[in-house]
């Protein structure tokens, strides 16, 4: 895969969104950001696989993904509670 993609989530305080996130070949970069634009999380998914991030702000988050020539996954998973919503 090469390219960007952009998706946005809905959520609310107290969400919290589990990660997977692994790089095989090439590079993936990963940016979760804030309502307000600013970085909740920014990686690219060496060092750590496997994360979760508490939302503190309820709102509509961005979830950017940039890759170059890349084999690898990203997974999240909305949770309220021990609810999984499910989003990918």
């Amino acid at each position: 895969m090469t390219g960007t993609d952009r998706f946005t989530m809905e959520l609310r305080v107290g969400d919290t969104l589990a990660v997977q996130f692994e790089t095989t070949k090439g590079s993936i970069y990963m940016e979760i950001k804030e309502p307000d634009e600013s970085s909740l999380y920014a990686g690219n998914g060496k060092g750590v696989r496997e994360f979760t991030v508490n939302i503190l702000e309820s709102g509509t988050y961005s979830i950017y993904v940039e890759a170059h020539h890349a084999k690898g996954t990203v997974y999240i998973q909305q949770m309220d509670g021990t609810k999984i919503r499910g989003n990918r």
